[in-house]
């Protein structure tokens, strides 16, 4: 995530990877990025962001600042990995991971989960930076919590349309999205920036979403927090979706929450929220073409579900749960989804959920408004992609 800067300082992304990784070295003092795996990938992202983005000024410098955070952050998260060879032993034990076309439910499901004191889960100010800052003295309030609420700030100030699209807080369960962006592999690298031939790439390989490195950030969390594995997790993002083959391979003993609804309702939700986050770097936009590729995009993705899902291995990983259950009563699925578990679900998680909705209610920011033909989009269109999957949860 970034915002665009006052900066007028002017990036050219067509810029080596290798040149980025050396300013991130100078500003931290370290050299070793560990498996250089993720370089090709982040070459391709930034040749189809030189090439396709459009981006401003301002936005090129918002979206440099964001990748010289991530690969801080990488150095700072191998540099402790070597110094405490320990954190490689952390065990991510029976993770709840919920995901599902975007707008299904999918945040209000995990914060009500999140609720829960035992389980554990990422808040937006580790999302952010996932690695302490040096200057961090113990007993003290962390300085990355001030980091992110200024950044919140600095989105309400330049882009409040964004928290009403999606309500974000310092301090509350954030999807690891935002994580997964540092190892230039993921669909949200796709979603802040127009970069259709890097979709291409990206959209049948095994690798997206690079869960063998958001493991890595999870451990690094837990050893940080003195875990060692005693709370599940309880993760989120879309950009699971259509990925339970490595999900699984990598979280074998994960539990799948997939949240459905109409994706008639659903996509033209997507569509305004992506458009609302590209603003966060961009004035201009082709919303036609926007509504194409994430007709396209997610489309594809419900394919690809639905296609692992006649793994009866993969399916019995899967709890469905509808929109309608998640807005109407999510009390009553989250018991649903603890029952399938095996777990209690006992008084006090209920009265935090509850609390927790109270204090949290829809449209707290405003209204959330869209449409499909905004973005060159209709009924029809909508109901002809995804066909199969309205066929099966409809």
């Amino acid at each position: 995530m970034a915002i665009t800067s006052n900066d007028s300082h002017s990036f050219d992304f067509s810029i080596n990877i290798q040149n980025l990784m050396a300013d991130a070295a100078h500003k931290s003092g370290l050299s070793d990025f560990g498996n250089k795996d993720f370089i090709p990938w982040a070459e391709q992202w930034l040749d189809a962001v030189s090439r396709e983005a459009k981006l401003p000024a301002t936005g090129r410098a918002g979206l440099q600042a964001l990748i010289d955070g991530w690969l801080i952050n990488r150095l700072r998260l191998v540099d402790d990995f070597k110094r405490h060879p320990e954190i490689a032993d952390e065990t991510i034990v029976n993770p709840l991971v919920i995901t599902g076309i975007p707008r299904t439910g999918t945040t209000k499901l995990q914060r009500a989960c999140a609720q829960d004191i035992r389980v554990q889960n990422l808040p937006f100010w580790r999302t952010l930076n996932i690695a302490p800052f040096p200057e961090a003295v113990a007993g003290e309030a962390d300085p990355r919590i001030a980091v992110a609420a200024g950044y919140l700030q600095a989105i309400s100030e330049h882009n409040g349309d964004f928290l009403t699209a999606h309500p974000a807080f310092v301090d509350q369960a954030e999807e690891e999205s935002f994580v997964q962006q540092a190892d230039f592999r993921s669909l949200g690298n796709c979603t802040q920036v127009n970069v259709p031939s890097y979709w291409k790439i990206l959209k049948n390989s095994p690798e997206r979403e690079s869960h063998a490195f958001l493991k890595h950030c999870l451990q690094y969390v837990q050893w940080q927090r003195g875990e060692a594995g005693k709370r599940p997790w309880v993760l989120k993002s879309p950009n699971h979706f259509g990925c339970l083959n490595s999900l699984l391979a990598v979280f074998p003993d994960a539990t799948v929450v997939h949240c459905y609804r109409d994706p008639v309702v659903a996509l033209a939700s997507v569509c305004r929220i992506t458009e609302v986050y590209r603003r966060l770097l961009v004035e201009h936009i082709d919303l036609e073409e926007l509504g194409a590729s994430q007709l396209e995009i997610w489309a594809a993705m419900a394919d690809q579900h639905m296609s692992q899902r006649q793994n009866p291995a993969l399916d019995a990983c899967v709890i469905d749960i509808s929109y309608e259950a998640i807005n109407g009563d999510v009390v009553g699925a989250l018991r649903e989804i603890y029952r399938r578990r095996d777990i209690s679900f006992d008084q006090a998680t209920e009265q935090a959920v509850i609390r927790w909705q109270d204090q949290n209610p829809q449209h707290q920011f405003g209204r959330h408004s869209y449409s499909l033909e905004r973005y060159g989009l209709n009924k029809a269109m909508v109901e002809s992609a995804f066909a199969n999957y309205i066929n099966r949860f409809s």
